[in-house]
């Protein structure tokens, strides 16, 4: 038991981009992903030969690093897809829409967001705006009796309304 908690500990995690494009499909950039114990754990670090310069970031974080790497040196995604590692973070979500980037990704089920932004004035957008948003869609089931939800299918891509 300890030896296979031992090797899992020790696996290499890296964060990739790729395209795919008519047939063609290159993994052409990634990089090391170093988790926050590991980063903390300098002489862990030592022994195994990652550099001192080399600290934890979030995934996310590389993954934006990666797509600017690649679209600073010409590279354009139609869109962009991801899983919810990535999906679940609202911050990588504004910085593609920051970058017009279209995209498509998987997102925790609990995950509440609006389709067209709420009005409010720029740099105001406050726990009063998203109170009175709460209080306006009211919980998840009454939105859905209203028919203000979509329910988006993982598995064929379709989707209904829940009304």
């Amino acid at each position: 038991m300890v030896r296979r908690r031992r090797q899992e500990e020790n696996c290499i995690v890296t964060v990739h981009i790729a395209y795919a494009r008519k047939g063609f499909h290159a993994v052409f950039d990634g990089e090391l992903y170093l988790p926050k114990s590991w980063s903390d754990d300098r002489e862990r670090c030592r022994e195994a030969g990652i550099p001192d310069d080399m600290v934890y970031r979030p995934k996310w974080k590389i993954g934006l690093e990666l797509y600017d790497h690649a679209t600073g040196n010409g590279l354009h995604f139609d869109w962009m897809t991801f899983d919810e590692g990535y999906g679940s973070k609202p911050e990588f979500l504004r910085e593609l829409s920051a970058r017009n980037q279209r995209f498509v990704g998987e997102v925790p089920r609990n995950f509440m967001g609006w389709i067209k932004a709420p009005r409010s004035s720029p740099g105001r957008f406050t726990s009063t705006v998203a109170a009175a948003a709460a209080r306006h869609l009211g919980s998840p089931a009454a939105a859905r009796r209203r028919g203000g939800l979509t329910r988006c299918s993982k598995r064929t891509g379709s989707a209904t309304s829940l009304g």
